[in-house]
């Protein structure tokens, strides 16, 4: 097995949802970061590993929204109802050009 293959094909799927995936740009973020919430930095090679913790706080940033019932979003459905579309296309990108590193 090649090295990373686990990451590459996490990558694969989330690139798969930002190129074909329903919805504008911060839909399709969402449904990428699903399959990519998975991936610990240690299974990316290290230097992708700040690259993905990046990310990974970028799609969280505004935490989860509560009310005085309890949770009302997550913090990832929380952050992409609150940024711009060309955040999140921004984000694909970061995304996409991972798994071109970890491609060639």
């Amino acid at each position: 097995m090649r090295p990373y293959s686990r990451a590459r094909n996490v990558l694969l799927r989330a690139e798969r949802y930002l190129a074909v995936g329903e919805g504008d740009a911060r839909e399709r973020v969402k449904r990428a970061y699903l399959r990519l919430r998975t991936l610990q930095a240690e299974q990316l090679p290290p230097e992708l590993r700040s690259e993905w913790q990046a990310i990974a706080r970028e799609v969280t940033r505004y935490g989860p929204q509560k009310d005085r019932h309890g949770l009302v979003r997550n913090a990832v459905e929380h952050t992409l109802s609150r940024i711009r579309n060309k955040t999140a296309r921004r984000i694909a990108e970061r995304i996409y050009r991972m798994h071109a590193h970890l491609s060639h």
